[in-house]
């Protein structure tokens, strides 16, 4: 051949050996060319182009923020996409088309998604709007009784707690109190559930329970003074 003649399918056409184009839109082009030499001879193939439209990436989810382990729902608003990857920003990824993601530790993180449409064109989006796990307590406790030769037994209660500087203990028989490892005194034999909330600034709370025995078995308790019963069946101490 010597001779060439370009139909491009988007109206251009070419004389030049070897051509480009620009397709502005969607659509099948079919491309046609005619080679041709000195004796007159031609020959022509077409060849059918295929422009796909590109998806648009967006999504939307929510909460933003909240105590850690976070459960997020992700609301896929994408156009034109057959396949979807989630890059959650933190060392987790998904293909589901909306998936639901748990931070499971504290921290900031940035999800992005790349969407997949017919043709094999992409977009991707990174979210503009940060999660942000904060951490949570650790309600953790251990307890010692004393005195428990007095009518009163006097409990000591050490506060193991976690990432936590909000503290409410319930001892279970109607008394509480905000102190950080309190001391707390029964007045009589039972058992009882101790609570512990442990809270921070985020809003963020775990709770321990325990159940402790208070015996006072190891002592009697005498008094010091006595009073006569009054009448003739009062018997003299």
């Amino acid at each position: 051949a010597q001779a060439y003649n370009w139909n491009l399918g988007n109206g251009q056409t070419s004389a030049s050996t070897n051509e480009s184009a620009n397709y502005a839109g969607p659509g099948a082009y079919i491309i046609e060319l005619i080679a041709s030499n000195q004796y007159g001879c031609s020959d022509t193939t077409t060849y059918t182009f295929n422009v796909y439209q590109s998806p648009t990436a967006f999504f939307d989810f929510g909460p933003y923020k909240g105590c850690a382990p976070l459960t997020i729902q992700f609301d896929n608003l994408s156009l034109l996409g057959t396949n979807f990857y989630w890059d959650f920003g933190d060392g987790t990824f998904s293909n589901e088309q909306e998936p639901v993601h748990i931070y499971s530790t504290s921290g900031l993180f940035s999800p992005s998604l790349i969407v997949t449409g017919v043709g094999g064109c992409t977009d991707t989006l990174e979210s503009q709007s940060i999660v942000q796990a904060f951490p949570s307590p650790i309600a953790s406790f251990t307890y010692e009784t004393h005195n428990l030769a007095a009518p009163e037994a006097t409990v000591n209660f050490q506060n193991y707690s976690q990432d936590a500087d909000i503290y409410s203990w319930f001892f279970g028989d109607g008394s509480s109190t905000t102190e950080t490892n309190p001391t707390h005194t029964y007045s009589e034999n039972d058992s009882f559930l101790v609570t512990l909330i442990s809270g921070n600034a985020h809003g963020c709370y775990d709770t321990s329970m325990q159940w402790i025995n208070v015996d006072f078995k190891y002592g009697l308790y005498v008094p010091n003074a006595l009073t006569p019963e009054n009448g003739p069946s009062a018997t003299r101490l």
